[in-house]
């Protein structure tokens, strides 16, 4: 079961990428995983700290602004 503050992150990557006018596809792109994985994430899933930093990257931001708030 997925955690709230897993829920609320996955949230912000889906916003962050989504004000980026990226599609899931290209963010998963940009990161160089699977669709299906760059999916997980949004979920709040399978996020390790040096996860959420390539993500970070994939989306053109720093990692702790996916956090903060």
């Amino acid at each position: 079961m997925t955690k709230p503050i897993e829920k609320n992150l996955g949230r912000k990557i889906r916003s962050s990428r989504m004000k980026r006018k990226m599609t899931q596809q290209s963010a998963a792109d940009s990161y160089g995983c699977s669709l299906r994985w760059w999916q997980s994430f949004e979920q709040g899933k399978s996020v390790s700290v040096r996860t959420l930093h390539r993500i970070g990257r994939a989306l053109d931001m720093e990692a702790w602004e996916l956090m903060k708030g």
